[in-house]
C-alpha cells in the first residue's frame, strides 16, 4: 500500500496526478484512497504554472543543485550582503548641560558629514537628560560614536574599550557665584547651604561635590534646568549660590565669583572598536577640515562647539574618578 502511495505522490509531482494536500491521514485510513486523487486533466485543485510544476518535479528527483536553486541562493546571499553593508552606525550625543537658550543643538548636520566620511548611514541618538545618558553609557551597547562630557568618556574608555579621537574644549572649569557682598571664601562656607546646580551626574554637579570630601559638610543641591533659572533662584534668595561655567560667569554682572572648581578635560568625541583604524584617520581629517573653515565651524556649532582637536585617551584617565559615589557606578 505504501509503495503505491509513494508512486502516486511521485506521479502527481510530475504532473500526471495532483495530490490534495492535507489528506495524508485520510489516505492511510480510507479503504478507497483513490478518492483523494483526481486526474489533472479532469479536476485540477490548484492552478499552477508550468514552471512551478517543473521545479516541484525537480525537487522530488533530487535536483536541488539545479541552476534555478543556485540562482535563488545567490540572490539571498546578495540581499544579506547589502543589509550588512547598509547597517547604520549609531552616534550617541549628550546635549551640553545648561546650553544657551538661543543656541540650537542639532547634531544632524554633523552626523551627515560623519556618514559621508565613513561610507555608512549614521543615526543620531540623544538622551533626554544627563541621568538617562549615564544609564546608556553604563550599558555600553548599541552605539559606535559618542560626543559627551569628560567623565562619561573616561568611563567608556575604561570599561567598554572606546578610544578618544578629539575634544571640543581643552579644559572646563566651573565657578560658584553668589550675590554681591556675600561672604563666602571657602567651600566650608557653603556647608548645608542651598546651591543651584545641574542634576548629578552632570560634570558641574560632580565637580562641586568634589570640593567636599566629607559628604556631611556638602551643600544641598537644588536642581535647575537652565542658567537663567539658577540665577533667578539666586537673585530671589532661594539659594545661597549657583554653579556656572567659568567662561559664562565672567560675563555676568550683578553676581560675584566666590570659588572655582578644578579643571576637567572638555567634551570629547570617542569611538568603539567597530570603527577601524582607517576610518579613525578619516575622522581626524574631517575634524581638521571642519575646524579650519567657516562652513565647517557652522556644522560644529550644532554641537555647541567651535572646534574638534585631536587628543589621546590618556588625557581622560582621571576624569572617571568623579563618578565615585554616583548612583550605578
Amino acid at each position: 500500500m505504501f509503495g503505491r502511495l509513494g508512486l502516486a505522490a511521485r506521479e502527481s509531482a510530475c504532473g500526471q496526478h495532483e495530490f490534495w494536500h492535507g489528506k495524508r491521514r485520510q489516505i492511510l485510513t480510507d479503504p478507497a484512497p483513490e478518492r483523494n486523487f483526481a486526474h489533472t486533466n479532469q479536476q485540477p485543485r490548484l492552478l499552477r504554472g508550468l514552471l512551478s510544476r517543473r521545479l516541484h518535479c525537480a525537487r522530488q528527483q533530487g535536483l536541488a543543485r539545479s541552476w534555478r536553486c543556485r540562482a535563488v541562493i545567490v540572490l539571498i546571499l546578495l540581499a544579506g550582503a547589502c543589509r550588512v553593508s547598509a547597517q547604520a552606525l549609531v552616534f550617541l550625543v549628550q546635549a551640553p548641560v545648561w546650553a544657551q537658550s538661543d543656541v540650537l543643538f542639532d547634531a544632524q548636520p554633523f552626523a551627515e558629514r560623519l556618514s559621508a566620511t565613513l561610507g555608512a548611514p549614521v543615526v543620531v541618538r540623544r538622551s533626554e537628560d544627563v541621568l538617562s545618558h549615564w544609564r546608556t553609557v553604563r550599558d555600553g551597547r548599541g552605539f559606535d560614536l559618542v560626543f559627551d562630557e569628560a567623565h562619561f568618556t573616561a568611563y567608556r574608555v575604561s570599561h567598554h574599550g572606546f578610544t578618544v579621537l578629539a575634544q571640543a574644549e581643552q579644559e572646563v572649569r566651573f565657578a560658584i557665584v553668589v550675590r554681591p557682598r556675600t561672604l563666602i571664601t571657602a567651600p566650608s562656607d557653603l556647608s548645608a547651604r542651598k546651591v543651584a546646580s545641574p542634576a548629578p551626574p552632570a560634570l558641574a554637579a560632580l565637580r562641586l561635590l568634589r570640593l567636599f570630601p566629607d559628604s556631611m559638610h556638602a551643600p544641598v543641591l537644588v536642581p535647575a534646568t537652565s542658567p537663567q533659572q539658577a540665577l533667578l533662584a539666586l537673585s530671589m534668595g532661594e539659594v545661597s549660590a549657583a554653579i556656572l561655567p567659568t567662561t559664562a560667569a565672567e560675563m555676568l554682572s550683578g553676581v560675584q565669583i566666590a570659588l572655582e572648581t578644578d579643571a576637567s578635560p572638555g567634551r570629547a568625541f570617542s569611538v568603539s572598536a567597530s570603527i577601524s583604524a582607517v576610518q579613525r584617520r578619516k575622522l581626524l581629517e574631517l575634524f581638521r577640515e571642519l575646524t579650519a573653515s567657516a562652513p565647517g565651524r557652522a556644522v560644529l556649532s550644532g554641537l555647541a562647539a567651535s572646534r574638534l582637536q585631536a587628543v589621546s585617551s590618556g588625557v581622560y584617565e582621571d576624569a572617571e574618578q568623579l563618578l565615585k559615589g554616583t548612583w550605578g557606578y
